[in-house]
C-alpha cells in the first residue's frame, strides 16, 4: 500500500486517458472504434483514478504544509509550517480542532534553516511585531 501512495494516480490516470484518446481516434481515423463496453470501462476507471488522485494530492499537500498545535507560555497555539528557501511557522489562536483564528500572534523564523534557535516576533492586537528571541532588527 505504502508503493501505491508514492506513486502519482492522477498524473497515471491522465496519462492512460490521453493514450486512450489517441488510440480511439487512431481507431476513429481507419474507420473503427471500441466496443461500448471497454469505453465504460476506461471512462469508470479513469472517473476513480481522477478522484483518487485529487484525495492523494490533498492529502499530499496536508503532509507538506505541517499544521500543528502548540503550546508557548501555557498558551495553546495552532501553528502553520512554511518552508521554502526559509522556514517560518506561523502561531494563531487555537479555538477548536476545526477553527482557529486568523489574526497572527507569534511568528518563528529560521533563516536558511540554520540553528536551533528561531527570531521569534510576537504580535498585539494592532499587528505590531516585537522581537523577543534571536537576532532581529
Amino acid at each position: 500500500m505504502k508503493t501505491l501512495m508514492k506513486r502519482h494516480i492522477l498524473l497515471d490516470t491522465l496519462i492512460l486517458s490521453a493514450a486512450f484518446k489517441i488510440l480511439n481516434d487512431l481507431l476513429q481515423a481507419h474507420k473503427l472504434r471500441f466496443r461500448f463496453f471497454v469505453i465504460q470501462v476506461v471512462v469508470t476507471l479513469a472517473v476513480i483514478g481522477i478522484i483518487v488522485g485529487i484525495i492523494q494530492l490533498i492529502r499530499r499537500q496536508n503532509n507538506k504544509k505541517a499544521r500543528r498545535l502548540a503550546y508557548i507560555d501555557g498558551m495553546k497555539y495552532s501553528a502553520n509550517t512554511s518552508e521554502f528557501l526559509d522556514r517560518f511557522v506561523y502561531y494563531y489562536e487555537y479555538k477548536n480542532f476545526f477553527i482557529s483564528g486568523n489574526v497572527l500572534k507569534i511568528m518563528d523564523e529560521y533563516p536558511g534553516f540554520t540553528g536551533p534557535d528561531p527570531i521569534r516576533t510576537v504580535y498585539d492586537e494592532n499587528g505590531n511585531g516585537t522581537v523577543v528571541m534571536g537576532r532581529g532588527g
